[in-house]
């Protein structure tokens, strides 16, 4: 079975098929009961006095007890084409008594390959300081490209690319479809290589990057804003290991309440 990344204190990367990957719960009362987006593994399929289940290894999750999440499927159809080992992203009913059943599922392959390889090479993100080792190259065909910047990382005269992509996909003008959380993708694409900065779901909010050097060193400079907080993670190409050493240097405490955020000028 594949090597599934530890969850982050709910952590947030991350998609639609784009899809999304949502592990962090979207709450939304319906008159069946609340409704929930989540995202994850599907980890093992099972029949219990003849009804079917799923059981889920969350992206990012909520639910502090358990990264994994067993969800009733009424629907035979829908239960067959679940494939073990996939990343999906789901719409489930929670009616009480653990009772969730499966509204809606989609896979999403490609993200669920970035959020593996990521996680097999050492990158785990998911609180504070850490390192990001580089990947091979990483597919992001089904991703929206949000904004990019192109640089010589390491120095050795060949380029590379900043780059931020969202799950969220464009409608047929050319305009994204935000949702009330979506997966975001920072990775630094090399012409033999990959570095993957930020790989999580934001539920109502979003992350920007900045690009600086000092003293000659350049950073990668991330600001993540959620309703319920403000994270600002410092990545710095280390030339001597190859990699780059992450930092934290700001995240705000429990019990956030975010009230505005500026959108430019």
């Amino acid at each position: 079975m594949r090597k599934f990344f530890k969850c982050s204190l709910m952590s947030i990367m991350i998609l639609a098929v784009l899809v999304v990957s949502f592990g962090c719960t979207s709450d939304k009362i319906t008159a069946d009961g609340e409704e929930k987006l989540v995202s994850g593994f599907v980890t093992s399929k099972s029949m219990e006095d003849d009804k079917y289940y799923l059981t889920i290894h969350l992206a990012e999750t909520s639910i502090e007890e358990s990264s994994n999440l067993k969800l009733e499927v009424n629907n035979k159809e829908t239960y067959d084409s679940a494939v073990e080992d996939e990343y999906y992203l789901i719409s489930y009913i929670d009616k009480g008594a653990d009772n969730l059943v499966v509204k809606s599922i989609e896979m999403n392959s490609s993200l669920g390959e970035i959020i593996t390889k990521g996680v097999d090479m050492g990158n785990d993100n998911s609180d504070d300081d850490g390192i990001a080792f580089a990947t091979d190259k990483l597919p992001t065909d089904n991703l929206t490209l949000l904004d990019s910047y192109i640089v010589d990382i390491d120095q050795d005269g060949s380029d590379e690319t900043i780059a931020l992509y969202t799950s969220a996909e464009k409608d047929s003008k050319g305009e994204i479809m935000w949702d009330d959380g979506q997966n975001w993708l920072l990775i630094v694409q090399g012409k033999d290589k990959d570095y993957i900065l930020f790989n999580d779901y934001l539920q109502l909010g979003n992350i920007k990057f900045h690009v600086y050097t000092s003293d000659d060193i350049l950073h990668i400079n991330t600001v993540e804003t959620t309703t319920a907080g403000i994270k600002v993670s410092d990545y710095k190409f280390d030339n001597g290991t190859n990699r780059f050493l992450i930092e934290v240097p700001f995240r705000t405490s429990e019990n956030v309440n975010l009230l505005h955020s500026s959108t430019g000028y």
